[in-house]
């Protein structure tokens, strides 16, 4: 619940929700009816409904579930860790052996030193872990080892277009800055190697010289550790993958948790874990299918219900059976018009008065629109509401449709 509000408020009438919103809701660009939950975030109270034991594919909102899982299985302060590890000895400053450099699910790892935020863990600061330990030269191979997670690097659903056009990179446990994000549609086909030759040009630009070539590996068991660097937690990965939508994030906490809870760390193992991690706060999961952590596959189906007590359960205060765990997923939404996905969001001019009141996470996929979040009306009263639309004709008109549809609730 949104700190400082008026439990006392009035709620809206479930006649005045559907009032305000169904001439939005109804626009003929989303082709088929929209289904949906709006709910009172204190009492939990429907207020407005249609279809929301429909399972509809959800495109990103799915996030929502990657997120609640992150957050409940490995906890806030969790950080993945990308270590550097050999089997050779080292004498005079020489390394004689391999280098062995680990990932461990950061897809937020750069290349070099950054500032940006949240703060990522670097190359830069392996190398120096090296250099402290005394090697300035190594006589040997570096070996890039994502072997963290298994099978398929891309998901059978997935459009071929998303790694080429820069939706997503392949996943796997090593990478750097995002496996190119930096440089949209360029994505490299290998994240491993494209980290380990990141990794040699750093330990050159530090004086350390490396004699072999880099292989794609897997860390000998009797390797050891020389160094090693946590990144970013999984609280600034949640936010970063509910404001910005980004699908590397999702498919790496997928796969996380799926290590955490005991299932195999691939697309079904991730899909699994997040489910049942979200089954197990008491979220209704019949009907939910998922192929995918972040949402990006069309098979994916989650009915809106789901992803409605699952705000509800974040948004609610602790006396009203609120999960202060959770919470993020409500306070770490983009704000309309001012943050991540919802920069661009809110500029027609029946939603204009929703930019910065309305908190939501976006969903988009060709023929599919969706948004879910929360906005205090009028009254200081907290909503929370989920739409989907599948079958969507123009996704430009539906989304708009979808911004006034937040807008009146706030209005209300």
């Amino acid at each position: 619940m949104v700190e400082g509000l008026d439990v006392n408020a009035p709620t809206p009438s479930p006649s005045a929700v559907t009032a305000a919103i169904s001439s939005a809701l109804s626009d003929p660009a989303f082709g088929a009816p929209v289904g949906g939950v709006v709910l009172d975030a204190t009492t939990g109270a429907v207020l407005w409904s249609a279809h929301p034991d429909v399972a509809l594919a959800p495109a990103s909102v799915t996030k929502l579930l990657t997120a609640a899982a992150a957050l409940v299985a490995l906890g806030p302060e969790d950080r993945p860790v990308t270590s550097v590890l050999t089997t050779g000895t080292v004498a005079g400053g020489r390394l004689a052996g391999d280098l062995v450099l680990r990932g461990g699910g950061d897809v937020l790892l750069a290349a070099d030193g950054s500032a940006a935020w949240p703060a990522r863990a670097s190359l830069d600061q392996l190398v120096a872990s090296l250099k402290a330990a005394g090697i300035t030269r190594v006589d040997g191979r570096i070996v890039a080892d994502g072997s963290l997670f298994g099978g398929s690097t891309t998901a059978s659903s997935w459009d071929p277009s998303y790694v080429a056009g820069g939706s997503v990179a392949p996943v796997t446990a090593l990478g750097v800055d995002e496996a190119g994000l930096a440089t949209i549609r360029n994505r490299s086909a290998d994240p491993r190697r494209q980290a380990a030759t990141a990794f040699r040009t750093a330990l050159a630009q530090d004086g350390v010289a490396v004699s072999g070539p880099i292989v794609v590996g897997q860390a000998p068991a009797s390797a050891r550790t020389l160094a090693s660097v946590a990144g970013t937690p999984v609280l600034a990965e949640v936010e970063e993958l509910l404001q910005n939508s980004d699908n590397d994030m999702a498919e790496s906490l997928g796969r996380r948790i799926a290590l955490h809870q005991g299932f195999p760390p691939t697309f079904a193992g991730a899909a699994a874990a997040v489910k049942s991690v979200v089954g197990s706060l008491g979220i209704p999961v019949e009907g939910v299918e998922l192929s995918d952590a972040s949402g990006l596959s069309h098979a994916d189906r989650i009915p809106p219900s789901t992803i409605a007590a699952l705000l509800r359960l974040a948004a609610a205060p602790a006396a009203s059976g609120g999960r202060e765990a959770l919470r993020p997923l409500v306070d770490r939404l983009a704000v309309a018009a001012f943050d991540g996905t919802l920069v661009p969001r809110f500029r027609a001019p029946a939603a204009l008065p929703g930019g910065g009141l309305v908190r939501a996470k976006t969903g988009r996929l060709t023929g599919v629109s969706s948004l879910a979040g929360s906005v205090v009306d009028s009254s200081g009263r907290q909503l929370l509401f989920v739409w989907m639309a599948n079958g969507v004709r123009s996704t430009a008109a539906a989304e708009s449709a979808l911004d006034v549809a937040a807008t009146a609730l706030g209005n209300l």
